[in-house]
C-alpha cells in the first residue's frame, strides 16, 4: 500500500499537500498510518464544526435581539443537525483494509472536499451574521423584516443547510469506501452512495 500511496500523492499533489497542512501526518500509506489519519483528520472536522456551532448560535442570539426570533426555527434545526452529525464522527467505524489507488484517490477526494466545504460552510455563515448585523430598524415591520429582505435571509439560511448537507453526504461516503470489503468494491459503493443520497 506504500507503493500506491505514493502514486496518490503525486496524482493528487495540489489536494494531498493542502491535507497535509490541515492534518499532521497526513498518510494512507498502511492501516496504521490510515487509523492515525483518521482520527486526525476527525478531530479538524470536529474543530471547524465547533465553530460553525458558534457561528449559528451568534446568528440565533441575534435574531432575538432584533425582534425577528421567527427566522430562527430553521438555524435552530440546523444546530441540532451539526451536533448530531458531530456525534456520529465521534462514533465512527473504519475497518481499513488495503484499498486500489482508485478507492484511497476517492477517501483523499472526500478528506479535501469536506475541508473545503466546511471552510465554506463558515465564511457563510459569518456573511450572514454581518448581513443581519447590517440590518436597520427600518427593515423591520411589525417584529420581522420586509418581504425583500426576509426572502434574501431565508435564501441565505437555504443555501448555508445546503452545503452542510453536502458535507454529511461526503462523510457517509466516505465511511461506507472505509468499510466495504474489496469484493464487488464498485458495485456496493454505488448503492450504499444512492442510499445515502436518498436518506439525506
Amino acid at each position: 500500500m506504500v507503493r500506491t500511496w505514493e502514486q496518490v500523492k503525486d496524482e493528487m499533489f495540489k489536494e494531498v499537500k493542502f491535507m497535509e497542512r490541515m492534518v499532521s501526518g497526513y498518510s494512507y500509506e498502511d492501516r496504521h498510518a490510515a487509523m492515525l489519519t483518521d482520527e486526525k483528520f476527525c478531530n479538524v472536522l470536529d474543530e471547524k464544526l465547533k465553530e460553525t456551532k458558534d457561528r449559528i448560535f451568534s446568528i440565533i442570539e441575534l435574531f432575538y435581539e432584533i425582534g425577528a426570533e421567527s427566522m430562527n426555527k430553521p438555524l435552530e434545526n440546523l444546530k441540532t443537525d451539526v451536533e448530531i452529525f458531530s456525534d456520529e464522527i465521534k462514533i465512527r467505524h473504519c475497518e481499513w483494509e488495503l484499498l486500489s489507488r482508485k478507492w484511497v484517490k476517492k477517501i483523499v477526494s472526500h478528506d479535501y472536499e469536506m475541508i473545503r466545504c466546511l471552510e465554506k460552510l463558515n465564511i457563510m455563515l459569518e456573511a450572514l451574521l454581518r448581513k443581519i448585523f447590517g440590518l436597520k430598524e427600518t427593515d423591520i415591520d411589525g417584529g420581522g423584516y420586509d418581504k425583500e429582505t426576509r426572502e434574501s435571509l431565508e435564501k441565505s439560511i437555504k443555501e448555508v443547510y445546503s452545503m452542510f448537507e453536502k458535507i454529511v453526504r461526503k462523510f457517509k461516503e466516505r465511511e461506507a469506501v472505509c468499510n466495504i470489503k474489496s469484493i464487488s468494491f464498485e458495485k456496493i459503493y454505488q448503492k450504499i452512495k444512492k442510499d445515502i443520497n436518498t436518506k439525506i
